[in-house]
């Protein structure tokens, strides 16, 4: 991370836009995440949902269905996958939500990326993120049940407040506790 470059994402931002950073593998949960999305019909709430990371260090056969799913929900207008980018700022500072699905990360990264732009936080309750959020006051851990996401993305999409308070005080925390000044 270059903090050089963390400011926070806007917080007037007119739109909500999703993103997920990772490789496209199984137990990244990517595909499962747009399929819990596209049934309770978010994907009318927001503008678009970024999966960064992308395609060459990709599943293939992973890839290949979630881009299927993508194609058969007619998603292609809000779900881009994004290739793997040394800088990816850009479409942090462009997001309101970030969304973690890993089934069991050994440390967060994504967590601590999206902390640095302020970017409200939605993770799995596994591996390192319970460690990382505490619930309801720097971001908002989900069990793994889709109905659990769907309660806490629809909760932080309507309530900006919620939103943006979560995010700034994961900044609050990342800024304390990860910077090079702590390292």
């Amino acid at each position: 991370i270059n903090e050089k470059h963390c400011n926070p994402a806007p917080v007037t931002l007119n739109e909500i836009n999703l993103i997920t950073v990772g490789r496209v593998i199984p137990w990244k949960s990517q595909l499962e995440l747009i399929k819990i999305l596209e049934s309770d019909g978010i994907f009318k709430k927001i503008n678009k949902y970024w999966l960064v990371g992308g395609r060459k260090n990709a599943d293939k056969n992973y890839l290949k269905d979630l881009e299927s799913f993508i194609r058969k929900a007619n998603l292609n207008t809000k779900v881009s996958i994004v290739d793997f980018e040394t800088d990816i700022s850009d479409y942090y500072k462009k997001s309101s939500i970030c969304l973690i699905g890993s089934k069991n990360e050994p440390f967060g990264r994504v967590l601590i990326e999206a902390g640095y732009y302020g970017v409200a936080v939605i993770a799995r309750n596994s591996g390192a993120f319970p460690e990382l959020i505490n619930d309801r006051s720097n971001g908002l851990l989900w069990s793994g049940k889709p109905e659990d996401l769907i309660e806490r993305i629809n909760l932080i999409i309507d309530d900006s407040n919620m939103r943006i308070g979560l995010g700034q005080r994961l900044r609050q925390d990342v800024l304390s506790k990860y910077s090079s000044e702590n390292y």
